[in-house]
């Protein structure tokens, strides 16, 4: 896609939707889901779409600066994704400890005390080494958990649709000639003229594994 256009929003717009797609897997309803295929698919699709987005975010910020400033804005873009993902920590840090408990209450038998709670409340791994599946205790932590994580999932969902709507926005470099796209110039330093931006086509492959290196590569 990138390759064809030399343009990097499409990609991160796909890339998001992606995400934004494997995110929404995982809701069921009320609760999380709890199909095993969903889960793998979701697992796949997330880290299909983070990638996809990681790139075209990593291109459009070095496309956008000149070349003096490029690790700055790395250093920069790097930060924004840590304090992105403290934020993200942060939210699901006030959401867990505030529904969890009052879950589990509900939905594990009579017969649990506070010790069973706080002990499956610390530990998610408990359900599964100290209870048989059709266990009582593990059936109602299963459904605590599944009505909890429905919350944090929920967030997740709509922070990743604030990315894809401020991605449409984003100015689309061409990727061509130019050291940096915004100040259009070449490796020489010299100012591209508009016939001058677009790649010389290269000649065709010898065989299949030159062919492949020079895909991988990002040739054309």
């Amino acid at each position: 896609m990138a390759q064809g256009t030399h343009r990097y929003q499409t990609i991160q717009i796909a890339g998001l939707c992606v995400k934004i797609t494997g995110i929404g897997i995982l809701l069921d309803g009320r609760k999380a889901t709890d199909n095993t295929v969903a889960l793998v698919i979701s697992m796949v699709l997330i880290g299909l779409g983070g990638s996809m987005s990681v790139v075209g975010s990593r291109v459009a910020s070095e496309a956008s600066v000149p070349h003096q400033d490029v690790a700055l804005v790395i250093s920069l873009l790097s930060l924004w994704s840590r304090i992105g993902s403290a934020i993200g920590s942060a939210v699901v840090s006030v959401i867990w400890p505030n529904k969890m408990p009052g879950e589990l209450r509900e939905h594990l038998p009579a017969s649990a005390n506070e010790t069973d709670l706080q002990t499956l409340f610390s530990s998610v791994t408990k359900i599964r080494t100290l209870y048989e599946f059709d266990n009582p205790m593990r059936q109602g932590a299963i459904t605590a958990y599944r009505n909890s994580l429905w919350y944090c999932l929920v967030v997740a969902l709509g922070l990743a649709y604030i990315n894809l709507f401020a991605a449409f926005f984003q100015t689309n470099y061409f990727l061509g000639k130019q050291q940096n796209a915004v100040t259009n110039v070449g490796n020489d330093g010299l100012p591209l003229e508009e016939e001058n931006r677009n790649l010389e086509p290269l000649p065709p492959s010898k065989d299949k594994k030159e062919a492949f290196l020079r895909f991988w590569a990002g040739g054309q």
